[in-house]
């Protein structure tokens, strides 16, 4: 009987590294935060063949026996990393804000000013009324100056509230339009990026 024995042994190694870079920017109106995202890959891949050969030879007859063992061996390494800044979005907030504030003390003011204007309109009602109401004194320029400066105030206090009603509006308009673009920034912004 003879035997022989045959050991071959193939050994195949590839390396793959893939650096793949993504930048996904999420978009604003206002261009607001930038968001960097960076992913890493790097796929090892080991492969082991082995062959192994068998013949046995006896009088009669020769038997060949074929053993194949392989080895495959797979390493996959993911890096990601991401970097957000809100330092922009942050600062138009604190501005509208500042700004929603200085509308809200300007809207107070008008209506004091519109308070006191009405109070005087009311005053100079009043002072004609009982100008009118009280016995007629005889005609002199004096009264009649008096008449005329009365009726001058009375229409540029009418004046002046038309004026302020007029601010007033424009500034609730204003106010309006403000908190519209606080509510984007913050809700849409914020929570949808």
């Amino acid at each position: 009987m003879h035997t022989t024995t045959t050991t071959t042994t193939t050994t195949t190694t590839t390396t793959t590294t893939a650096a793949a870079a993504a930048a996904a920017a999420a978009a604003a109106a206002a261009a607001t935060t930038t968001t960097t995202t960076t992913t890493t890959s790097t796929t090892t891949t080991t492969t082991t063949t082995t062959t192994t050969t068998t013949t046995t030879t006896t009088s009669t007859a020769t038997t060949t026996t074929t053993t194949t063992t392989s080895t495959t061996t797979t390493t996959t390494t993911t890096t990601t990393t991401t970097t957000t800044t809100t330092t922009t979005t942050t600062t138009a907030l604190l501005l509208l804000l500042l700004l929603l504030l200085l509308l809200l003390l300007l809207l107070l003011l008008l209506l004091l000013l519109l308070l006191l204007l009405l109070l005087l309109l009311l005053l100079l009602l009043l002072l004609l009324l009982l100008f009118l109401l009280l016995p007629p004194p005889p005609p002199t320029t004096t009264t009649t100056l008096l008449l005329l400066l009365l009726l001058l105030l009375l229409l540029l206090l009418l004046l002046l509230l038309l004026l302020l009603l007029l601010l007033l509006l424009l500034q609730l308009l204003l106010l309006l339009l403000l908190l519209y673009y606080y509510y984007y920034y913050y809700y849409y912004y914020y929570y949808y990026y």
